[in-house]
């Protein structure tokens, strides 16, 4: 397991994580267009390998809560851990993530922001699926 901040290549927003999180809350995103913000380190195990075009990761945050998706296509915090696909791009530093065995993919958009949600691969725009995914350093 390592520690990362993921941020938007689309909105340069960060996904967000506090002790406060709760189980069924949405996953939220910050700004970090001025620089990194507080509260984003998030856990995922096992680490990225970017030498592997695809890991199976689960994401937990600061509450120890997992990242999820819940019925209406939106990311929640869950007790229950949750499998993510984390694919490389041919850009070294930017993932896709996908719900395990899916076609969706994760994504934020100004329209849609502070929220994270997932669509089909057919409806992504641009890079709104794509994220940069770096370590933090202990």
């Amino acid at each position: 397991m390592s520690t990362y901040n993921i941020q938007s290549r689309e909105t340069s927003r960060y996904i967000i994580s506090t002790v406060c999180d709760v189980s069924t809350q949405v996953v939220l995103t910050i700004d970090g267009s001025a620089g990194l913000p507080p509260n984003t380190k998030l856990t995922l195990t096992p680490g990225i390998n970017p030498s592997s075009p695809s890991t199976n990761n689960t994401i937990a945050g600061s509450a120890g809560l997992f990242i999820g998706l819940n019925e209406d296509n939106s990311l929640v915090w869950t007790q229950d851990a949750y499998t993510w696909q984390v694919v490389t791009t041919p850009d070294s530093d930017i993932y896709e993530i996908i719900p395990f065995g899916s076609d969706l993919y994760c994504f934020t958009s100004a329209a849609i922001q502070p929220l994270v949600t997932v669509k089909s691969g057919g409806q992504v725009l641009h890079y709104e699926n794509q994220w940069f995914i770096n370590p933090v350093e202990a």
